[in-house]
């Protein structure tokens, strides 16, 4: 390895204080001097830390995209860790990813992000939306479990893509450089999800390890959790113009299905029928929910909030999906 480093941290700067995040990685089992942590923020935040783990990089422009780039072409090790700025890690979490790099061959590791354990209501609300399967995209990004489930089983190349995100995610350095990177011309939300796709299209060898979990702060209900939903659904809307095959997944093609479906139904049964419908979509998610979650409270407020969530996300695919030809003459720009 190169410096005698193991695995390098990526955390693209955004907020003006990060300074739990830094101090989950200071408490970190592993020797410090196994890794390092690189912060790239943009002009403006000003910032700095006392621990010598830490090297800092600022560019002109505030892109995560950019950022996360930047950093791994600035690593001194083979192992890339892409966490945001915003998660705790759990004090075993680089021994671990560590341990399944040198025990498995592997591209791309991901692992579950769970909501802090003293988050807020309105937090709770964001984290039980995005951890069961109907609000999720039935992915597992959420589950966690134990690394031998994983090591037990072989590696698999299709359908993992959509359980992994760079909130948590450890890329081979040298398979990250040479695949070129994350998609510079990509918003938030959209980088992770084509890269993650293309590398998987490619044949490349993902895994999601139940058992590298971190703590993630959730966008507090409903105004920021919509806010991130709606670029969500805006910025991955955009990638069908570079992969016209993602429209058969289900995070891409169910949400506008479903909508339109309603409104048909809206428009078009009597009246009278309307209301028996309505009750038994909602019966249909809080019992689906339930038996997921065996918690009363999840199934009801998940429920309750369901439609926002749905809605927030589902607008901005569909926003893109209507800007595409415009979005197409812009992108041959770039």
């Amino acid at each position: 390895m190169v410096s005698g480093k193991k695995i390098s941290l990526i955390i693209p700067q955004g907020r003006r204080d990060i300074t739990p995040c830094v101090e989950s990685i200071n408490s970190q089992l592993l020797d410090k001097r196994l890794f390092e942590v690189i912060v790239v923020k943009h002009q403006g935040i000003e910032q700095t830390f006392d621990f010598p783990f830490v090297r800092t990089i600022t560019v002109e422009n505030n892109s995560t995209t950019l950022k996360r780039n930047i950093g791994a072409k600035n690593s001194q090790s083979e192992i890339l860790c892409f966490i945001d700025d915003d998660v705790l890690l759990p004090e075993l979490f680089l021994s671990k990813c560590v341990d399944v790099f040198e025990k498995i061959s592997v591209d791309i590791i991901g692992g579950p992000n769970l909501g802090f354990p003293n988050q807020s209501f309105s937090e709770y609300l964001s984290d039980i939306l995005m951890k069961y399967s109907a609000g999720n995209g039935i992915r597992k990004k959420f589950i966690i479990g134990d690394s031998e489930q994983s090591f037990n089983k072989e590696i698999k190349t299709k359908d993992v893509s959509k359980n992994l995100s760079t909130c948590n995610l450890l890329v081979s350095k040298t398979f990250f450089l040479n695949f070129g990177g994350f998609d510079n011309r990509l918003g938030y939300g959209g980088e992770d999800t084509e890269f993650l796709y293309r590398a998987e299209k490619s044949g490349a060898k993902l895994l999601y390890d139940p058992a590298i979990f971190l703590w993630h702060q959730r966008r507090s209900f409903p105004i920021a959790h919509t806010k991130q939903l709606f670029t969500w659904g805006k910025n991955n809307g955009k990638l069908l113009l570079f992969h016209p095959s993602l429209i058969l997944r289900s995070d891409f093609i169910f949400p506008p299905l479903v909508f339109f479906l309603t409104v048909f139904l809206f428009l078009f049964l009597p009246f009278s029928v309307l209301p028996i419908l309505i009750a038994s979509g909602f019966f249909s998610i809080f019992f689906a929910t339930l038996l997921e979650s065996k918690s009363i409270k999840d199934s009801f407020f998940f429920t309750t909030c369901f439609p926002i969530h749905f809605l927030s996300y589902t607008s901005g695919l569909m926003c893109s999906y209507c800007r595409l030809p415009f979005l197409r003459n812009k992108f041959r720009k770039v």
